[in-house]
């Protein structure tokens, strides 16, 4: 996707009054949608990440991946995504939920100060696959924007869960926020082996810091070929009522197919330490 750099919107719609401050919570009146196409706002904490590039006397931004907001401001995401990019041509793009859209209202766009990639990362086996962005600007919190919470001690595998994204397909006319229902329940042997039916020549090592998800509903012909990675596998709390996020999502393995085939994820339990330690985030 190539499109020009605009600036951050503003309105009446966008105060930051009444807007709740606690984690993993929308404004009041946002609903959940019915299908795989979120409605707008329903999670606020989704962000999208784009690189900054320049031609014929323009300034473009190229869409890389999504990511999720932290309460300190923090965005994480996969390391993949921004293992190759410049901090500081990347921006942070809040409150976004149709990517091709000529204006959005209620958005922000935040710089880049720092990538912090995890230390053992390895781009071939894509193991330790998560990195945070620390931007340059302070992130408001409005009717669209909040941040979602860092996991509960335990997981519970009654909560509802989804894996939030857009579709990598850059040609389409719009390109809604998606959300597909999924069961965070899958063992890594589940996904081994249809990882190897599937992609015999794929080099993913499916080590303890990967999940594995089962999409619930049936697929249809609705569902994307493909969706990036780095958006949330955010669960809805049955205690708390809020959401906080589970994983962070990588490639589907399905390949344009509407098999059930599972989905892995980075499971943000094995880096809950690694991202307080790195952000103070608790």
């Amino acid at each position: 996707d190539l499109l020009p750099v605009r600036s951050s919107c503003s309105g009446t719609k966008c105060t930051n009054n009444k807007v709740t401050t606690a984690c993993g919570s929308r404004k009041t009146g946002i609903v959940e949608s019915t299908d795989i196409r979120a409605n707008r706002w329903e999670f606020p904490w989704s962000v999208a990440i784009f690189n900054i590039t320049s031609g014929f006397d323009m300034e473009f931004i190229i869409f890389l991946c999504g990511g999720s907001l932290l309460p300190d401001g923090t965005i994480v995401t996969t390391a993949e995504c921004v293992v190759e990019q410049e901090a500081s041509l990347l921006r942070v793009h809040l409150g976004r939920w149709d990517l091709v859209a000529d204006d959005e209202q209620c958005t922000q766009v935040l710089t880049v100060a720092r990538i912090v990639l995890h230390e053992g990362y390895d781009g071939v086996s894509k193991r330790n696959n998560i990195a945070l962005l620390f931007p340059g600007d302070i992130p408001q919190r409005t009717s669209s924007v909040n941040h979602i919470c860092l996991p509960p001690t335990e997981p519970n595998e009654t909560d509802r869960c989804y894996i939030i994204g857009w579709d990598s397909e850059s040609s389409r006319s719009v390109n809604y926020m998606l959300k597909f229902k999924v069961r965070a329940t899958g063992t890594l042997n589940d996904c081994r082996k249809l990882v190897q039916k599937n992609h015999p020549s794929s080099s993913y090592v499916l080590s303890p810091e990967h999940g594995c998800a089962s999409v619930v509903d049936t697929m249809d012909k609705h569902y994307p070929c493909a969706r990036v990675t780095g958006s949330g596998l955010v669960c809805h709390s049955a205690t708390t009522g809020r959401y906080y996020l589970r994983g962070i999502a990588l490639y589907a393995l399905r390949n344009c197919t509407l098999s059930a085939i599972n989905d892995l994820f980075v499971d943000v339990y094995a880096y809950s330490e690694w991202i307080r330690n790195k952000t103070g985030n608790q």
